[in-house]
């Protein structure tokens, strides 16, 4: 298999799963944002990582669109973004990713206490208007 191969090093091994993944294969698409996100075989580049990831994900991989939920809500690769983050972890828990759902209610629980701090925010602003 070309993945290991690829995850420690090997050129051809990893030219061959990048054409595999530039064809749409979404496996393949998945791994090769893995390695760029962890260093395996290649530099560390959260914004490859991101790319390929939403490749995959765009085709249904529901561990890219984890992994997608996970750098947008960490703003890693991506500018940060709770709603994308939330977008993202909601399409993997449809698609069947257990861990999904708890990236989904973490990203929830914090948008609603940034809501709740903008309305304090607001009131406070009007009493002293």
């Amino acid at each position: 298999e070309l993945t290991p191969l690829a995850k420690q090093g090997d050129a051809g091994a990893q030219s061959n799963l990048a054409n595999i993944a530039e064809q749409g294969n979404a496996f393949a698409q998945y791994n090769l944002g893995e390695m760029h996100k962890t260093g395996q075989g290649v530099p560390q580049n959260y914004q490859t990582a991101a790319k390929w990831y939403r490749l995959a994900a765009e085709q249904g991989y529901a561990s890219a669109q984890f992994k997608l939920g996970v750098m947008y809500g960490n703003g890693e690769g991506v500018i940060q973004d709770n709603v994308y983050s939330y977008m993202w972890f909601n399409i993997a828990a449809t698609n069947g990713d257990a861990h999904a759902v708890k990236g989904r209610d973490i990203v929830a629980k914090w948008m609603n206490e940034s809501y709740a701090e903008t309305q304090d925010i607001r009131d406070t602003m009007k009493d002293t208007g």
